[in-house]
């Protein structure tokens, strides 16, 4: 949990990964804390990651499911 809560943004590189930084002060010791993860295309997620497990495992890989499209439906329009 950040105290208070903050954003932090990243961006992808090219080759697809990203780094992202919080700054220790921002971090309860042993807290958790929710990332949300959004990639156009890919639906969004909010994985919940304790700071303990994070500062022993700093690298992860976030699979994201591809969104369904949203189907719409175009009729002509007749104008008599």
């Amino acid at each position: 949990m950040c105290q208070p809560p903050a954003r932090y943004d990243t961006v992808t590189r090219s080759d697809r990964m990203y780094f992202l930084l919080i700054p220790g002060a921002a971090v309860v010791p042993r807290g958790e804390i929710t990332l949300q993860v959004v990639a156009e295309g890919y639906q969004p997620m909010r994985p919940v990651a304790l700071v303990a497990e994070l500062r022993a495992r700093p690298v992860r890989d976030f699979p994201l499911a591809r969104a369904t499209p949203a189907f719409r439906l175009l009729l002509p329009l007749v104008f008599k």
